[in-house]
């Protein structure tokens, strides 16, 4: 049965023969301003705000006891609030659109940093080789031999190169180098980051058919 908020000191546990008596005295206070409406005094329209007022207010929302029964502090205030005037706050379900906005921008989020990451970890491989392109290459011209101190450097770059293009193409064998130093001039010449090299010799070796 559905409890009536009173001025009394323990408004939630009025006896059901007040409970009546307050709403037939609410029903008459009705009828009087229904014969009245046709006065649009401000005294007439004050009556009817306060009636409003009055009548949002007039059913509590839980049982006279719930404040005994609830643990969680939170839902504490928001009954209080609720018993306010104005009945503040409310209940509702989860916004599933706002949800999935919400897991959309997070995804987009998500994927820009891998993004920004990957073009971070290229340029480092692009910045190594152009360092040891510029240790090894003195001159553009693809014809000249390279002397004892940049065969070194030209020898670790193509093993790294291989490394590469064995890892690519998973082959687990024994090596054979084919990088000559005419072909690492030429990569040189042209300026060919190493990330692309592996591309092209894989490639190239694809069509020589020794991909496997």
């Amino acid at each position: 049965m559905p409890h009536f908020l009173g001025e009394s000191k323990d408004s939630n546990k009025q006896a059901i023969p007040h409970c009546v008596e307050k709403i037939m005295k609410m029903y008459n206070y009705w009828r009087n301003l229904q014969k009245s409406a046709y006065r649009r005094s401000e005294t007439q329209e004050e009556n009817e705000r306060n009636f409003i007022s009055d009548l949002n207010n007039l059913f509590d929302i839980a049982h006279a006891n719930a404040l005994e029964f609830i643990k969680i502090e939170e839902d504490r205030k928001f009954l209080l609030s609720q018993r306010e005037p104005g009945r503040r706050g409310c209940l509702m379900g989860i916004d599933m659109k706002l949800e999935k906005r919400e897991e959309r921008v997070l995804l987009r989020v998500i994927e820009q940093e891998n993004r920004r990451a990957k073009a971070h970890h290229s340029s480092e491989i692009d910045d190594t080789f152009m360092d040891s392109s510029e240790e090894s290459s003195g001159t553009e011209d693809i014809s000249d031999q390279p002397g004892p101190s940049s065969n070194i450097v030209q020898s670790s770059l193509e093993e790294n190169i291989n490394a590469q293009i064995e890892l690519r193409m998973g082959i687990v064998c024994v090596r054979k180098c084919f990088l000559t130093p005419k072909i690492m001039a030429v990569l040189d010449r042209f300026q060919i980051s190493q990330r692309s090299a592996v591309f092209i010799l894989e490639a190239v070796a694809e069509s020589l058919g020794q991909y496997r």
